[in-house]
C-alpha cells in the first residue's frame, strides 16, 4: 500500500524491501480539532 502511494507520487521507493513472512502493520495518526489523536491501523 505505502509503496504504491509513493510510486504514484513519483517518490523513489527502490530502497524498500519486502518480506512476505514478516508480520508488520502500518499506523496512521491524525490530530482531531480538539487536540486528541486518532489512530487507524492496517495490517
Amino acid at each position: 500500500m505505502l509503496a504504491d502511494i509513493l510510486m504514484l507520487n513519483n517518490v523513489d521507493n527502490s530502497g524498500m524491501r519486502f518480506d512476505h513472512n514478516a508480520r508488520t502493520a502500518l499506523a496512521f495518526v491524525t490530530l482531531r480539532g480538539d487536540g486528541e489523536r486518532e489512530f487507524l491501523l492496517r495490517s
